[in-house]
């Protein structure tokens, strides 16, 4: 049961970052959520499931929310 309560945190400051849009580089977020990258894309793969748009920018070097207008 623990796991489930580590997965729901790591997921809520995952979007906390990606809000502040203060990720870093994919290595530098999975290294902040202490996952591997594998781990990460797997969760951003998750994210994007549910419809949510969700690009990295590499002139910011930060996650953002995308929202086409």
């Amino acid at each position: 049961m623990g796991n489930g309560i580590n997965k729901m945190d790591r997921m809520c400051q995952l979007h906390e970052l990606i809000r502040l849009e203060q990720t870093g580089t994919p290595n530098e977020l999975a290294e902040r959520l202490h996952i591997s990258r594998t781990q990460l894309y797997k969760m951003l793969d998750i994210v994007k499931e549910y419809g949510v748009d969700v690009r990295y920018s590499r002139a910011f070097r930060t996650y953002h929310y995308f929202f086409d207008m």
